[in-house]
């Protein structure tokens, strides 16, 4: 047992740091579906979408009906972005298997505040358009602008926090996550970036907190379950990541690691035939999923 622990161990420890790295092959894969308004239920057109996985980079939008198709899409594990002025930003992350065609329906919530200015739309789309090509520190002072014009919107902190995290100053970042909060302690935005800069800083005291509040505010967000699932395992906590890796397959039940972690969770919790269960339809799921030598390997001492 001792030897299946150490397996379990090494195997959540990476998660974080692989999780988002692609893995080549040469059947493509796509994605549709439809973008609509959380309150109307009105498709939304001109959602700019954006999918990323490491070196990847895809770029969409929805057309009239809302409706959006994208194909030639390599194997990996993606995130992705969801954008359109006057509205929260979404994000959510998958992996695509093997000639799979993933539903990437959302709903995005409108913002509701008094018009803005002109120009501190101008400066935000400017901003989110620098931080989508790359230009950090251009897109930090943009944002600074903004947020000059503008110091009461929670969302141009938390993109401003954005591009300085991509900048490569975490803490910094979390002082612009945590004023955004102060604004509105419901942005779910925030909570998860917070989460995950806390994770990478491997303080995960602190990114369990915010992860529980994403989480309790019943985030749709399947990246950010994910995430959460490994932050409780390796504070030890596997009944409560059990919890959070279920849901995340009733939101999304073609999350193939998702299999993958609940199947080494009830390994170690001595529960054979589950762990058997979850790891075989991990591997049909995915056959060419990086964590699979490990599942095999396993399955071969159940």
């Amino acid at each position: 047992m001792k030897n299946k622990y150490r397996i379990l161990m090494w195997t959540f420890a990476l998660v974080l740091a692989v999780s988002c790295l692609p893995l080549r092959a040469g059947i493509l894969n796509s994605v549709r579906g439809t973008i609509t308004d959380s309150e109307t239920g009105l498709p939304i057109p001109g959602v700019k979408i954006i999918i990323t996985a490491s070196t990847l980079r895809y770029e969409t939008v929805t057309d009239e009906k809302g409706f959006v198709y994208k194909t030639g899409l390599e194997t990996a594990t993606y995130e992705i972005r969801f954008e359109k002025e006057g509205y929260i930003p979404g994000t959510s992350g998958f992996r695509l298997a093997i000639s799979e065609t993933r539903d990437i329906s959302t709903q995005l919530k409108p913002i509701k505040q008094v018009a803005p200015p002109p120009q501190k739309v101008s400066l935000t789309n400017k901003g989110v358009e620098q931080i989508n090509s790359g230009k950090f520190p251009e897109a930090i002072n943009t944002l600074t602008e903004a947020i000059t014009a503008a110091p009461s919107n929670p969302l141009l902190y938390y993109y401003r926090g954005l591009a300085i995290e991509k900048n490569g100053d975490m803490d910094k970042a979390l002082e612009d996550l945590k004023k955004s909060l102060e604004l509105d302690p419901q942005l779910l935005l925030s909570l998860a970036e917070a989460g995950k800069i806390y994770a990478k800083k491997k303080d995960l005291n602190n990114a369990d907190i915010y992860y529980k509040k994403a989480f309790d505010l019943e985030t749709k967000d399947v990246l950010t379950l994910y995430n959460y699932g490994v932050c409780l395992f390796n504070l030890g906590n596997s009944d409560e990541a059990q919890k959070v890796f279920e849901k995340l397959i009733s939101i999304d039940p073609n999350y193939p690691d998702a299999y993958y972690q609940l199947g080494i969770i009830y390994m170690g919790a001595n529960d054979n035939a589950k762990a058997k269960e979850f790891l075989e339809k991990f591997v049909a799921m995915d056959p060419k999923n990086e964590n699979v030598p490990v599942a095999k390997e396993i399955l071969s001492t159940l």
